[in-house]
Parts: C-alpha cells; structure tokens; sequence
C-alpha cells in the first residue's frame, strides 16, 4: 500500500441523515471504526437498560398475582351484590388487599390506619367497616374476635351478634332436619289448569248388550249418562319482612333458606288438602263419603293387624279397582304392623334392602301427612288403599317466590320482602275407587 490511492474505495454508509460516505484515507478509515465502536456501545447499553426493565415488569407481574391470590383467600362478608355501587365494590377490594398484605405480615412496619403504600382506608372504614388493630395473636398473627369491635346488629333487638371477618370459622348453613322428597306426591295425577275451574265429564252408566231371543224381539235401549267432576284452584300465599342490615350482617343466604322453608311447606300442604282435607277449600280422601270403608273392630289403632290391611283390599271387589293401588298411611301406622309376630316370635315383615316395602303383595307409601298413631278415637280414618292416579293435583301457578325491595318500606325502614304464592287445586276424581280403614265405632 504505498500509494494512497489504493485506500480509495466507496463503502454505503447510511449514518442519520443517510447521507453517502467515501473513505478515501486511512485516517478517515480510522474514525470511522472509532465511531462504529462507540454506537455499538451505546446499542449495548440501551440492551442493557431493555433487559433491566423487562426483569422489573416480570417481577411486579409476580407480586401482582401473588397479591391477587392473598385476597382470594379473605372471606369478606357477602353483600347484596345487586345493590352494590361501583364504589362501594372498589372499596371492598381496596380493603380486602389491605387485609391481605396485614395477614402477611406488612402491619408491623405500618401505622394503623394505612395499607403498605401509605394511603390512608379511613374513607373505606367510613363506608361502615371495622378497624382491624386490636388484639393481634403474636404466634401467628390471627384476629382475636374482641379485636373487632361492636358487633354489628342486624335488628332491634341486637339478637344477630355477627362480626365483620370471623375470628374463627363460622358455618354457611343453619342447622335443621330437612324434609323428606315425598313418596305419594309423585304418585298423583297433574292437570294443566288454564281457568281457575275446569269441569271433567265423569262416566256413570254404560251402554250394554242384552240377548235377544227371537228375531221378532224387540232389542232393549240401554242409554249411557254422564256425571262430571269440577276442579277448582285456590291460592296460597305468605310473606317475610327482613331488614338490608341483617341480610348485609350474617353469613347465611337467608333467602334460600326461606324459599326451602316455603317449598317444604307447599308440599306439606298439597298432600294435607288430598288426604285429610275438610272441604275448606278443599275434601280430602279420608272425608269423602263416598269412598268405601271397612271399620275395625277396635276403637284404638294400636290394634291394628294384618287382617285388617286384608279386609280393607277385600272392600275393592274389582281387579280394576285393584290394579295400581298402593297402600297410604303414616310412619307411625306402619311401625304398628311391623311390631306383629307369629306364634313363635317371629316378626311377620323382615325390612331387607332389596325388596321395597309391600302389605298383602301391594306397594306402602309414606306420608307424615296422614294421621299418626297417636291420634286415636273412635271412627278415625287414618289409612287409604287405592290407585294414586285418580288423586288429582290442579297446577294453576306453580310456585312463585319473589323479592320485593323497591317499597316505601325499603326507603323508609329498610326492610324488604319476599313473597311466596302458588293456585293449586286438589280433588279426588272418583272416590269410590278408594278403600279407607278406620277405628271401630
């Protein structure tokens, strides 16, 4: 390279304002490498500062679903959610996070009244909320229950002593013995009503063949005639006051419980009006006169027997009548039969888990409607033998269950209403096709 010409080639460099290059010199060569360096470096150090910023992202990213998970952990008290503003949700976030960050521990280094980032809950524990400060467990950082404050009352009588967050762990549910599905509700006939009276035509004399005896014989009119059967719905209704505050200050849904509550007793209901029912509004099978009976000679039930469920199907002197009847009574009659023995001890029904309760080859059906054991007198009807199929249940509303919270009394007193109400009719299409056993006279 003696010539400096020989340094003299056009090399495309496009710096920013993308302006062509020539380096015609070794001196121009060398700057231009010294400036290649230097934006490299730079490049280098804007990596750098991508990757520093990335990491800080990657690990707020961490934290946030670390926080998102403490707070899935709290048990807050539930709200009515369909009244909640968007305010008061975003306070109970706010404070459910600052709760979260208190359990883990953050409390110690904060003063009271201030989440980890300094910003004051005041305004959140204005929205009716108790400070959470006293009474902190050193072993393991619980809440003692006298920590939280006042109980917060949900009537006035000051009976609903529940607090904001438990101290321990209270149970969701009300304890009761909850009833039994039915086992003869399902056995009944529903009618579609589409007016609050509908009239069945009811067979009553037929068309028969008589013999003719001689081709000159006059043949004998036989007319059939019809009776008819009316079904009628009535209505059935209640209603339950409760207050916001009660409903804001406990940890049970109290309106499922009560719409159990109404359901249990809808069911309850029906199969009363269709077995004991005294004609206000409706007659039941037990006071239908004219159902056949076969009477005791006793006038106790305690002395019911096996003989007497033969006798009481003997009074359905047709197979028809017989065909798909089943035996209805109490709990209480039925263990009467059980206790029966032989002569040499022995009980006359074994209960096993494969064969379903049966008297005389006909299926028993249990209702706690039917007059129990306990209520004995003289021509006391207390067990019906018969097909299910004519016991007619009317369906007008099915059962209804509204809230109410748009009153005065909402704007006033706070208090709110659920209302229950169903029409239903009940009636034994044709009592004659039924046996009832009652106690001697």
């Amino acid at each position: 390279m003696d010539n400096e010409t020989d340094f003299k080639f056009d090399l495309q460099l496009f710096a920013e304002n993308e302006d062509k290059k020539t380096i015609d010199s070794p001196e121009k060569l060398q700057e231009w490498v010294d400036n290649t360096d230097s934006i490299l470096a730079d490049l280098k150090a804007k990596n750098d500062e991508l990757e520093t910023e990335k990491t800080k992202k990657n690990e707020e990213i961490v934290n946030l679903k670390k926080e998102v998970s403490d707070i899935g952990d709290l048990v807050i008290l539930s709200k009515n959610s369909w009244k909640e503003t968007d305010e008061k949700k975003k306070a109970d976030y706010e404070l459910g996070k600052w709760f979260a960050r208190w359990r883990l521990g953050f409390h110690k280094y904060n003063a009271p009244g201030n989440d980890v980032q300094g910003r004051s809950i005041e305004r959140l524990l204005s929205k009716g909320y108790k400070p959470l400060t006293e009474s902190i467990k050193a072993d393991h950082g619980e809440i003692e229950k006298t920590g939280l404050g006042t109980p917060l009352t949900g009537d006035s009588s000051g009976t609903n002593t529940q607090y904001l967050m438990p101290a321990y762990l209270y149970e969701t549910e009300i304890l009761r013995t909850a009833d039994l599905i039915s086992e003869v509700m399902p056995l009944f006939t529903r009618k579609r009503m589409t007016n609050r009276l509908i009239r069945y035509p009811v067979e009553s004399n037929v068309a028969g063949l008589t013999f003719v005896t001689t081709e000159v014989t006059d043949k004998t009119e036989s007319n059939p005639t019809w009776t008819y059967v009316d079904l009628s719905c009535e209505t059935f209704a209640t209603w339950v006051a409760i207050i916001d505050e009660l409903l804001e200050d406990t940890f049970t849904d109290i309106g499922a419980a009560i719409r159990v509550q109404v359901l249990e007793d809808y069911i309850k209901t029906v199969e009363d009006q269709m077995f004991e029912g005294s004609g206000s509004p409706f007659t039941g099978i037990l006071n239908e006169t004219t159902a056949k009976v076969y009477s005791m000679t006793s006038t106790s039930i305690d002395d019911l027997s096996w003989d007497d469920m033969q006798w009481l199907i003997e009074k359905l002197t047709e197979r028809k009548y017989r065909l798909g009847a089943v035996f209805m009574m109490h709990p209480t009659i039925w263990d009467l039969l059980c206790r029966e023995q032989n002569a040499v001890g022995s009980y006359l029904w074994l209960p096993t888990t494969v064969v379903p309760r049966m008297c005389r080859g006909y299926p028993v059906k249990l209702s706690d409607n039917m007059p129990t054991a306990s209520e004995d007198s003289s021509e006391k009807a207390f067990i019906v033998f018969g097909n299910p199929k004519w016991m007619w249940l009317g369906l007008r509303i099915g059962l209804e269950f509204r809230y109410f919270d748009q009153t005065y009394y909402a704007v006033q007193n706070d208090e709110n209403f659920w209302r229950a109400r169903t029409r239903f009719g009940t009636k034994i299409a044709i009592p004659t096709n039924y046996a009832v056993l009652k106690t001697g006279a």
